[in-house]
């Protein structure tokens, strides 16, 4: 009987030549092999991840075969990686970056035998902010695991034991920001599935909200506003989804008291931080400073939403709402609780000269 193996990355991938270099090389010296299945590539993929696998001296396992709908595809990958002999399976997508403070094989060792299935924290570089939000990227094979969803799928973990892998031990992370121009045809793919799902079942909150998330990459901005209206009224599914519908109705929104109104109804459905600071903005726009200074001081009273597993903004956090109530505690004249803001914002690293010059009128008051 062959001996098991720690640890594989788990890649579907079609004409990813160009960047999948990334991939594989903040894995291999993490993981004992590369399990692709290739969907059809035109270009030079597989040969890619393959003399890539062999220069790490990592097993590289193929599967090749016709991309159907994303649950479907990935769930034919995890039939055949389940027949390969690993302890675990890291599921990545291309582009995806591995980052890791210590050994991978060192840390899956230190793991409960009894949890089948781990919540990844993944970080989402957007240009000017980082996205945070946990997945299950770690499982152990042959336990039963399948994808819903014919885009923007999700693992059912049927009821089996999970938990939450240390963040500060590893971290899945992408540049979003790169991107060569495959995206708006992944995207027109993305809506022909998403549009005939929500024919098929019009009450489904997680198709409602990546077909207006889908419409939103298309600048199709009428029809992301009201399929996000749908999503934000539905009260079924993940919550969080929801929360976010909320933000993206008032970001696309050019009415003042639209824009009020439903960054109000996204802090009043999760009390997070990043309504708040939108708040901030419009008020002290308005000259309504008082209210600007209330609504940036309660989002700097509250703690980091760890609990959250989706899309939770951590520039906003480290940085957006310390600036927002430095700016705005000045102009009620609350200084010193303006000044120890603006401290707090240089700190984070962000905007530094603005922060830095917004320090000074505290300095020069003083």
């Amino acid at each position: 009987m062959t001996e098991n193996k720690l640890i594989a990355a788990v890649i579907m991938a079609k004409d990813e030549a160009r960047y999948i270099h990334v991939t594989i090389e903040s894995v291999k010296n993490e993981v004992d092999g590369i399990i692709l299945f290739d969907t059809g590539s035109k270009d030079n993929t597989v040969s890619v991840v393959r003399d890539l696998a062999q220069g790490a001296k990592l097993s590289f396992h193929l599967l090749e075969g016709d991309f159907e709908d994303f649950a479907k595809s990935r769930n034919r990958l995890l039939k055949f990686a389940d027949t390969l002999n690993y302890d675990f399976l890291l599921l990545l997508d291309c582009n995806d970056e591995l980052r890791v403070t210590q050994s991978l094989k060192t840390y899956l060792k230190s793991l409960d035998p009894g949890i089948d299935a781990f919540l990844v924290q993944q970080q989402w570089f957007i240009g000017s902010e980082t996205l945070q939000y946990f997945n299950n990227r770690l499982i152990r094979p042959n336990k039963g695991f399948l994808y819903e969803g014919v885009v923007h799928e999700y693992l059912n973990t049927n009821g089996r034991k999970t938990a939450t892998a240390d963040k500060d031990v590893m971290t899945i992370y992408q540049n979003r920001t790169i991107d060569d121009k495959k995206s708006c045809k992944r995207w027109e793919n993305d809506l022909i599935l998403l549009e005939k799902e929500l024919a098929r079942d019009v009450t489904n909150s997680r198709t409602q909200y990546y077909l207006a998330q889908t419409y939103d990459c298309l600048n199709m901005k009428p029809q992301a506003t009201d399929m996000y209206s749908i999503r934000a009224e539905n009260c079924l599914g993940f919550q969080e989804e929801r929360f976010i519908a909320m933000m993206k109705i008032a970001e696309l929104s050019s009415d003042y008291g639209d824009k009020i109104k439903w960054y109000f109804k996204a802090y009043l459905h999760d009390h997070r931080a990043e309504p708040l600071v939108e708040l901030s903005k419009l008020f002290r726009e308005k000259k309504e400073l008082n209210l600007s200074f209330n609504m940036a001081k309660t989002a700097c009273d509250l703690e980091y939403p760890t609990k959250r597993m989706f899309l939770v903004n951590k520039k906003c956090y480290d940085h957006d709402r310390w600036q927002e109530m430095s700016i705005s505690a000045y102009y009620v004249g609350k200084l010193e609780e303006g000044k120890a803001s603006c401290l707090k914002a240089i700190e984070s690293g962000f905007n530094r000269e603005l922060n830095e010059n917004n320090l000074k009128f505290y300095l020069e008051t003083a």
